[in-house]
């Protein structure tokens, strides 16, 4: 299988400051568009550590899309939530987070073997 070394724009910790992490990390080249950030994950609700998400930076989503959010400095990972007058993001475990300005939408989730 072919790869494509792609450097880590950063490791996520849920809740946590986004920390930089600049290291490469060795990815199918069909997974990867130029334009997309690579971060890998220290501890998100309902995500392994270890975990590579692949992240297309915009600061749109449509409701029930997977993204990356930030609040307060800190990031998240959760489902827009986009209806009836609420501008949420939802986390696996039922917790919602009003405010959360979207830092783009996640269109890929590696797991390393």
């Amino acid at each position: 299988m072919d790869t494509i070394e792609v450097e880590l724009s950063g490791e996520i910790e849920h809740g946590k400051p986004l920390s930089i992490a600049p290291e490469p990390v060795a990815l199918p080249p069909e997974i990867v568009e130029p334009d997309e950030l690579v971060y890998r994950v220290r501890r998100a609700p309902g995500l392994r550590k270890g975990d590579i998400l692949v992240v297309q930076p915009r600061n749109r989503a449509m409701t029930g899309e997977l993204v990356l959010g930030v609040l307060g400095g800190r990031v998240y990972v959760g489902h827009w939530w986009r209806k009836h007058g609420l501008k949420q993001l939802r986390v696996e475990g039922g917790e919602t987070l009003e405010g959360v300005v979207i830092a783009g939408a996640i269109n890929q989730i590696v797991r390393p073997t």
